[in-house]
């Protein structure tokens, strides 16, 4: 499992609204906040995590039927969706590309 407790930043980047911002499905968003809340991520978490998702918005999954398959926000935080494997023809590294450009 990687540790995910060094470096300590703070910063908005790393906030629930930028999460929020960048998750796809805006449905229980007051569920959501208490998710990362109780997650606590630190900075380096949250950045893998908000890339993780700028990522899976691309795959097929969560494409196909106009998102219904996104799960909720909640769901994504509390399930650590974010350790789940990725489609193979999606490369994480595109993902953390895209988080990068979204937030200049």
């Amino acid at each position: 499992m990687t540790d995910f407790s060094e470096p300590n930043f703070d910063g908005f980047l790393y906030s629930f609204d930028v999460f929020w911002a960048a998750y796809p499905k805006h449905v229980g968003k007051k569920a959501a906040k208490k998710a990362w809340d109780k997650l606590k991520p630190p900075p380096n978490l949250a950045m893998a995590i908000i890339a993780d998702v700028t990522l899976r918005k691309r795959t097929p999954q969560w494409t196909k039927s106009g998102g219904q398959f996104v799960p909720h926000a909640s769901t994504y935080l509390n399930g650590a969706r974010w350790e789940d494997e990725t489609e193979a023809n999606v490369s994480a590294y595109s993902g953390i590309d895209d988080f990068v450009r979204e937030t200049q």
